[in-house]
């Protein structure tokens, strides 16, 4: 398995490409992946919470509270909601 691997200053990983599995990894300046391969990931900018995801036309959207906790989480798939949870309430919207 050969991988390429770019650094910051501070050894932080930048970039990963890995020809075993044929992805493309990349991390923000603090380390947090941002994306693999298709998969993108977002995080809050001020405490580094994930507050969604992204494959394709499938979304899915997190909203925390002051402590971190998950308040509520939506996923949607061009634009129609498929999933909602409300704290502990899980609403099913759509079957696939």
């Amino acid at each position: 398995m050969a991988t390429a691997l770019t650094e910051q200053k501070r050894f932080m990983p930048v970039t990963k490409k890995s020809r075993y599995d044929g992805e493309d990894r990349s991390f923000r300046t603090t380390g947090l992946l941002i994306e693999a391969g298709f998969l993108k990931l977002a995080y809050h900018a001020q405490n580094g919470l994930l507050m969604g995801t992204q494959l394709g036309s499938l979304t899915a959207q997190r909203h925390h509270n002051r402590f971190g906790e998950v308040e509520r989480e939506n996923s949607t798939q061009e634009s129609m909601l498929l999933l909602s949870t409300t704290n502990l309430e899980i609403n099913f919207l759509k079957e696939l």
